[in-house]
């Protein structure tokens, strides 16, 4: 029962956690091993079901709006859990109570976009800050890219010098090496940091080129605790991206 209330109380549970609930589960279902019945109705059907172990049943979306009844047909307890999956219909609303972020695009000569259409062809400097209450030994911090860009390169991580060109006054060479980065990942999609996060800001950058015409929605960007997702920031998701021939 403690247990049980402790699993309502968190959404997330990192993977030594979620080893740890099956370690214990697996060790009541050995010792206990007792038979159990239920019956489960749905759709005007009764399905019979029980055992000495759990029991999986899968329902779609539709079998949850019409509803469902299961039915307890011995004299003891029976331990239900209801797992849900899927895509939310709306955004996470934005969250900076302990990670504080935010996003400017520049262009190569370190003058800010702003919201002026982008043209194929060109490169773009993304820079991210990430600041934080408390300190967050194992953060992640995750920019989804706008479709119609694609990242360019890794030259800024490995060193290129950007001819000397400051983004709000900040080097993106020297800032790329900052010792509390630990991890730095390129995707097709996105870009990953894991890093360290304090009260003094990290600066992250990395390149983009245009590539396709159209207009595109920016995806929010994204930073949390990797051992305690509960603990995160979110930042944008509402704005558009023009990109011109």
């Amino acid at each position: 029962a403690v247990m049980a209330t402790e699993m309502d109380q968190h959404r997330y549970f990192s993977t030594q956690e979620k080893f740890a609930l099956f370690q214990v589960g697996r060790f009541f279902t050995l010792q206990t091993g007792e038979p159990w019945s239920a019956s489960l109705t749905m759709n005007g059907k009764i399905e019979k079901m029980g055992g000495t172990s759990a029991v999986f049943h899968e329902l779609t979306a539709q079998n949850l709006l019409s509803g469902f009844n299961l039915n307890n047909n011995v004299n003891q307890s029976l331990w239900v859990e209801l797992a849900l999956t899927g895509n939310p219909i709306k955004l996470m609303p934005p969250k900076d109570d302990i990670i504080k972020l935010s996003r400017t695009m520049y262009a190569p000569d370190g003058k800010s976009i702003g919201n002026r259409p982008l043209k194929v062809g060109e490169t773009v400097i993304m820079h991210i800050k990430v600041r934080a209450n408390a300190e967050i030994g194992n953060g992640m911090v995750v920019d989804r890219i706008p479709a119609g860009l694609e990242i360019e390169n890794t030259n800024i991580v490995h060193g290129e010098q950007m001819n000397a060109v400051r983004f709000d006054g900040i080097d993106p060479s020297e800032a790329m090496k900052d010792p509390r980065i630990n991890h730095v990942e390129f995707r097709d999609d996105r870009f990953v940091t894991a890093a360290r996060f304090d009260k003094n800001s990290l600066n992250l950058f990395y390149r983009l080129r245009v590539v396709t015409p159209g207009k595109f929605i920016v995806p929010p960007l994204y930073a949390d605790d990797m051992y305690r997702p509960d603990i995160y920031g979110s930042v944008g998701g509402t704005d558009w991206l023009n990109i011109v021939e």
